[in-house]
């Protein structure tokens, strides 16, 4: 199945099965919305095709790899266009982040990662991939560290174990390159490329779980192009085997010539 964004209103939006992902570029500090859509009067999925319900009418909802919010104001747009399966956001440097930063959201196949997975499964499932990029006109220049995901509260489950770094990539990071968890029969996995991760931490309230991760984004000089890569899934429990195994998939993948 081919996966393109379409546009709705100011938002780049794509469903699979009873699942729709929202992207708003004006609002990167709210990253990738995710929510399972359900009918207020009786409670039956969404029809495919029909006009996304608001957040409150979701039966689940998660922020995907959100960006930190600026203190002085809102990231400043400069660009934004879809190609396919990639969404392409860009913006400009400003006073308060002293980058520009660009986010390439890429719809994967499901087939592709996951190739194991019965038809009914793949429908349900959504696979995303963020490229962060980062440039700066500046000598010296501190690109955005940290990104956030909130997923709904859940079980977390285990992952099997990080696998050695390999000739030619930066040690593997000391804490866990990603993670996963099971909500109303459904999977969560969120990763970060290993030579990507500086940390990856969990919390949690009385509705949701946060994962706060701080990237490998050293200080950028002039001319130097920064680019972090990190990915989501999200299937339905029936799928936990293959779903495991995606980091390892992410860690042996390489980022695209173009994109």
């Amino acid at each position: 199945m081919n996966r393109h964004w379409r546009t709705a209103e100011e938002r780049f939006d794509f469903q699979s099965g009873t699942w729709t992902c929202s992207i708003d570029p004006r609002h990167p500090e709210r990253g990738a919305v995710v929510a399972r859509k359900t009918i207020p009067e009786t409670g039956n999925p969404q029809p495919p095709g029909s006009e996304p319900y608001s957040a409150a009418e979701a039966e689940l909802r998660a922020e995907i790899f959100a960006l930190p919010t600026l203190a002085a104001g809102s990231y400043q747009a400069a660009e934004s266009f879809a190609r396919r399966g990639d969404l392409h956001l860009n913006y400009a440097a400003t006073k308060e982040l002293p980058t520009s930063v660009s986010l390439c959201w890429r719809l994967h196949e499901t087939a592709e990662w996951l190739p194991n997975l019965t038809v009914a499964e793949s429908t349900e499932c959504l696979l995303l991939e963020v490229v962060i990029s980062f440039q700066t006109d500046l000598l010296d220049a501190v690109p955005v560290r940290e990104t956030q995901v909130r997923l709904p509260r859940g079980r977390i489950l285990p992952l099997p174990p990080l696998r050695p770094a390999q000739p030619g990539e930066i040690e593997r990071p000391t804490s866990e390159n990603a993670s996963l968890l099971e909500a109303n029969g459904s999977l969560w996995l969120s990763v970060v490329y290993p030579s990507d991760l500086r940390w990856l931490a969990l919390s949690r309230d009385s509705q949701t779980i946060q994962q706060q991760i701080r990237l490998r984004a050293e200080n950028l000089e002039k001319g130097v192009i920064r680019r972090l890569r990190c990915l989501f899934a999200l299937a339905p429990a029936s799928a936990l085997e293959s779903v495991r195994e995606l980091p390892h998939r992410f860690a042996d993948s390489r980022l695209p010539l173009s994109f």
